[in-house]
């Protein structure tokens, strides 16, 4: 499955805290402001996606959702697209 198919949680308890964001670039830019995204990206650019910490998704409505993973799947959007 390809990075653009996969989207955001926006009912994700970590942002809970957060005003809740309805559009795929509002979260990823909170994710990379609020969790430190730099290092999951440096890290990644270094060693490669650990793929025994992979992403669970669910298909919700015709959507694949990132129920686990979120930092990650930010990471490796801003790699694709800084």
């Amino acid at each position: 499955m390809k990075a653009d198919e996969l989207h955001f949680d926006l009912i994700n308890p970590r942002l809970a805290e957060f005003p809740q964001e309805t559009d795929e670039m509002s979260i990823l830019k909170l994710l990379w402001k609020e969790m430190d995204i730099n290092e999951l990206v440096m890290s990644i650019l270094a060693n490669g996606f650990f793929e025994h910490e992979p992403l669970y998704v669910i298909n919700e409505r015709g959507k694949w959702i990132v129920i686990e993973g979120n930092r990650r799947l930010a990471a490796i959007k801003s790699i694709l697209s800084p």
